[in-house]
């Protein structure tokens, strides 16, 4: 998928790898992971999963800690309910 969308970073690829797969019936899951690899940076990867694999993985994706997904809110899906305020 990163040979036909020139300049995309991983999570543009992971996103459209699993609009595309939805669509096509896949219950594709996009996981964003995130590591700390020295004191002072911290490095994050998105990637896609079916049925629990890794989808044409490249990085060694154990050295990645999976966001919760139950506690990000990525905004595709089902919308969320309205909470207004006045």
């Amino acid at each position: 998928m990163a040979r036909r969308i020139p300049g995309s970073r991983c999570l543009d690829r992971s996103l459209a790898a699993v609009l595309l797969l939805r669509r096509e019936g896949f219950d594709a899951r996009l996981v964003i992971g995130v590591r700390k690899p020295g004191l002072t940076s911290v490095d994050a990867h998105a990637w896609v999963e079916l049925d629990g694999v890794a989808l044409r993985e490249t990085y060694s994706l154990e050295t990645y800690a999976a966001l919760d997904p139950g506690k990000v809110r990525l905004g595709f899906g089902k919308a969320a309910p309205s909470s207004e305020h006045s």
